[in-house]
């Protein structure tokens, strides 16, 4: 039974409340026989979120419902417990932090398989819309590397459902008459949410000054609004494809997206969960965290958060140029350090609900603190399976199976983990996990080699000057501190760092008009194309390669006054489809191009990800007893 604080049990006695949201009533575990693990017990545990005032919930899909999803896999979804109106940001955040992450997997091989027995997991969940592919979704990460780059959205990017056919919620006329045609196919309208530009920064743990760089996702902050009102029940949908982006730069209606007008949904779900009501991410000591929004009694669940099924060998990749090279070390994508797994298995687990990734790391017991951490941090949760939101039609638990057998799984369902209190947590406390004997011990030799290395400095970044780290310089530093960008001239003379390269957003299409620019591929000054500002131009799959030629200073009496533009030819960036791209020969030049459609870019494998010795590690399982036996390696 968990201990609850008197005054508390009091209240919500007299109040007549039910008291089993806050974790009162006592939790069940039903353990499994075949996968020898110990989980939650449906039955008994229940959504023990308090739903009032739940703005969205996690549930899985009815008979109905589930017939219109078998396609992709996807027996969960997530639903709006209230009326949303349009541009509030769907999961609100009490923190500095609005939105979750952004993960990039590098260079990763189209056509390949990792072993005789599975086919490529990476890939499988790409074709199920867990990844996305970088050139075409619109949340960067295009330049991070020369091969083909795959981007993860844990929390609503990978929760919700794909509006695009198949994917979504498209009744039959038989389906619209059992719910009286109030539901209204979210497929033909287009996603209900929309992600803005995710922020970018180092957490304040930069190279040379913390063993933590390069170590976490730089990216963060993707947070989905809703683009039109939804009501109660009715599905999220999300942009997997680039289809709304497209959609706007080919100038097409997007149907119904700006509607005021909110038809009446039928719930047409069972067993929600709370995705918005108990933690959230905030600026912590190491970089970023999650921290209770309200007070946690000990036993309750804070987050539930299904798991990706992920070969560990798949994380393991080479630059694109190294391919073809004999006796190079692979390395280890950015992706390992948010997987669960076991020292003595192949197979990870990469969870993906909302915020969850922030979860920093604490020992279990007093007095196992490293250097950087106090005797009295420990980790306040733990993780243990769910069976919230087993299918009954599920015939072998996917923990009984085998890595093989695992990969050949079509979905990754029946998978699910939560988050549970070991302790009464306060509002406002930092939510800590311990990750593990294994991730502890590869910790500790990395800080070790990091404070023996002699480049490396633990005074801060302000004695920069005492390196020659200053031949590198953040993108997003430099389009902090650069206000009036340079020529290409004038670089000669004061070059940028260089590890950043300037790009524009602009749109460009292949017209009969541009055709004739192939013909006379040299251009004045004169006759540059002029800028123009569209909508939905500051999306990053507009973001191109550019070189400033030019910089003119308005004259006029107007609020331009003073204000620089520029002139710059315009390049091709990788993934462009044939109508985007400038013909080859072809030198196009644009004038009139403000400051601000200009972003500075790290080049291909020169941000702090893609620095050499940052640290990798899985979170451990190995000592919780909840990692399925048949797991494990065979020779174990």
């Amino acid at each position: 039974m968990a201990r609850i604080p008197l005054l508390f049990l009091t209240a919500c006695l007299l109040l007549d409340q039910s008291c089993q949201p806050y974790g009162i009533a006592e939790t069940a575990h039903e353990c499994h026989a075949e996968s020898e693990t110990c989980s939650s017990d449906a039955a008994t545990a229940g959504p023990n979120h308090d739903l009032n005032g739940c703005r969205l919930v996690l549930a899985a899909r009815t008979p109905l419902e589930q017939q219109y999803h078998d396609a992709t896999g996807r027996k969960l979804g997530v639903y709006a417990n209230a009326p949303i109106m349009r541009g509030m940001p769907l999961l609100p955040s009490r923190g500095d932090i609005t939105g979750d992450l952004v993960l990039h997997l590098i260079d990763v091989p189209e056509d390949e398989t990792t072993s005789k027995d599975s086919a490529s997991q990476l890939n499988k969940w790409l074709s199920h819309g867990f990844l996305l592919d970088a050139s075409s979704s619109g949340y960067g990460g295009n330049y991070e590397g020369n091969g083909r780059i795959l981007t993860a959205l844990p929390g609503l990017g990978m929760l919700a459902s794909s509006f695009r056919a198949g994917e979504s919620i498209n009744y039959s006329d038989a389906g619209k008459n059992q719910n009286n045609g109030t539901n209204t196919p979210s497929s033909k309208k287009g996603p209900n949410t929309w992600a803005s530009i995710p922020t970018t920064d180092e957490a304040n743990q930069p190279r040379r000054y913390s063993p933590l760089a390069g170590s976490f996702a730089l990216n963060y902050n993707l947070t989905f609004r809703a683009t039109r009102p939804l009501s109660r029940h009715e599905e999220v949908t999300v942009d997997r494809s680039g289809w709304f982006r497209s959609n706007i730069l080919h100038s097409s209606r997007v149907e119904d997206g700006n509607s005021d007008t909110q038809a009446a949904m039928i719930k047409q779900y069972e067993n929600e969960v709370c995705l918005d009501a108990i933690i959230y991410p905030s600026r912590a000591k190491n970089g970023r965290g999650a921290f209770a929004s309200k007070f946690i009694p000990e036993g309750s669940v804070l987050a539930y958060s299904p798991v990706l099924p992920v070969s560990r060998e798949e994380l393991l990749y080479l630059r694109k140029k190294e391919k073809k090279k004999e006796n190079v070390n692979q390395r280890e994508q950015l992706l390992l350090n948010y997987c669960f797994g076991h020292s003595n298995s192949s197979v990870l687990l990469f969870p993906y609900g909302p915020f969850v990734n922030f979860i920093n790391h604490a020992p279990s017991v007093t007095g196992q603190s490293s250097e950087d951490e106090t005797d009295a941090t420990v980790a306040n949760v733990r993780v243990r399976w769910s069976e919230m939101f087993r299918q009954k039609d599920d015939v072998v638990d996917p923990r009984s199976m085998t890595p093989p057998q695992l990969w050949k799984r079509p979905n990754p369902d029946g998978l699910v983990l939560e988050y549970v209190a070991l302790r009464n947590i306060q509002p406002n406390e930092e939510i800590l996990l311990d990750y593990g004997s294994a991730w502890s011990n590869a910790w500790k030799e990395h800080t070790k080699r990091w404070k023996d290395d002699p480049s490396n400095h633990d005074s801060g970044p302000e004695s920069i000057n005492e390196s020659k780290s200053n031949d590198y310089s953040p993108a997003y530093i430099m389009d902090d501190v650069v206000s009036n960008l340079r020529t290409a001239e004038e670089q000669l003379q004061f070059p940028y760092p260089q590890n950043v390269f300037t790009a524009c957003f602009y749109r460009y299409e292949h017209t009969e008009e541009s055709n004739n620019e192939v013909k006379s591929s040299i251009k004045t000054l004169n006759k540059a194309t002029p800028w123009r500002m569209s909508r939905g131009l500051f999306d990053m799959v507009n973001l191109r390669p550019c070189k400033v030629i030019a910089r003119e200073t308005a004259t006029d009496s107007h609020s331009q006054s003073g204000k620089n533009f520029y002139t710059a030819v315009i390049q091709n960036r990788p993934g462009l489809s044939e109508i985007e791209r400038i013909p080859k020969g072809v030198k196009h030049i644009v004038s009139g191009i403000p400051r601000e459609a200009f972003r500075f870019v790290d080049r291909p494998y020169s941000s702090d990800e893609h620095f050499d010795g940052a640290f990798r590690h899985f979170i451990g399982l190995d000592e919780t007893g909840i990692f399925p036996k048949s797991w494990l390696d065979e020779n174990d």
